[in-house]
């Protein structure tokens, strides 16, 4: 997923797939850093990667950070929007984590869309992945 330009193309671009994989494969043997939650997404009873949602620190004070990335066959059926809800339940809930952010390319349509509907709200701008991004937050 990561390696697919269409995926990437709002971040820094498609990563390296032999540097990639490694990462990939240092993660399932470390795991996850502290506070830091990465789930797969698959159809439920019928196994196949979709992609991942995430939560992770953020470069900005005092909120983490929710992530979503599809492969392109899944775009446009509201995976990542139920994923994300999922996500946003268990950290308010088991988690217990707060405030939340979501960091989008302007031109990323589709993702402006999940995190509308998903409550996030418009908080400012920054700068990540070499790009502007709107800052999308949950509190």
């Amino acid at each position: 997923m990561d390696t697919n330009p269409e995926v990437r193309r709002y971040f820094t671009g498609p990563f390296d797939p032999v540097a990639h994989r490694n990462d990939v494969q240092a993660n399932i043997h470390n795991g996850a850093k502290p506070g830091e939650w990465r789930w797969v997404i698959e159809w439920l009873g019928s196994p196949g990667f979709l992609g991942q949602c995430g939560v992770r620190a953020s470069h900005l004070p005092d909120v983490s950070e929710l992530s979503w990335r599809l492969v392109p066959s899944a775009w446009g059926q509201g995976i990542a929007s139920e994923a994300g809800a999922a996500m946003i339940g268990y950290l308010r809930g088991e988690a217990g984590i707060g405030p939340l952010t979501a960091l989008i390319h302007p031109d990323n349509a589709a993702s402006l869309t999940v995190a509308r509907k998903l409550g996030l709200r418009p908080a400012g701008e920054t700068i990540a992945w070499n790009a502007r991004q709107i800052i999308y937050r949950l509190d």
